[in-house]
């Protein structure tokens, strides 16, 4: 299976569920630490499904918001290899859902760049755990 990474930074809502459609993707992990707050305001979870990525996704796929994959190392110059570690050391339970996935799906974060953002960490955990290739939307 591929997993997908993309970023909502710099796109609009219309953009970013065009590239869920074009790739494929049936299913969003959202592997922010808070998932409650955004830049932009159609990024946020909101309890109300009338706003936010839920209403941005709805009918276009599900979404999940998988916390225990968030970036706690964030303001860490070495956030890279802390995090690393800390997926490491967890085995596969904070990934759980990602693995436990039967649909295309994607791991989605704030950086519009897949470079700087731990999602390309956070994918390549799960990809070595089930041997799937995976995919950043740039």
């Amino acid at each position: 299976m591929t997993l997908y990474t993309i970023g909502y930074g710099g796109r609009s809502g219309p953009e970013f569920v065009s590239l869920i459609r074009h790739h494929g993707i049936r299913q969003i992990c959202d592997v922010r630490l808070r998932p409650d707050r955004s830049a932009l305001g159609i990024f946020t979870l909101s309890k109300n499904p009338d706003k936010g990525i839920l209403k941005l996704l709805s009918g276009v796929c599900q979404y999940q918001s998988v916390v225990s994959l968030g970036n706690v190392f964030l303001d860490d110059p070495a956030w890279g290899s802390k995090y690393r570690q800390l997926l490491d050391q967890s085995g596969t339970l904070p990934a759980e859902p990602v693995i436990a996935a039967k649909h295309p799906l994607a791991l989605q974060c704030a950086g519009k760049s897949h470079v700087d953002c731990h999602r390309s960490l956070t994918a390549d955990f799960p990809a070595r755990q089930r041997d799937w290739q995976f995919v950043h939307i740039p």
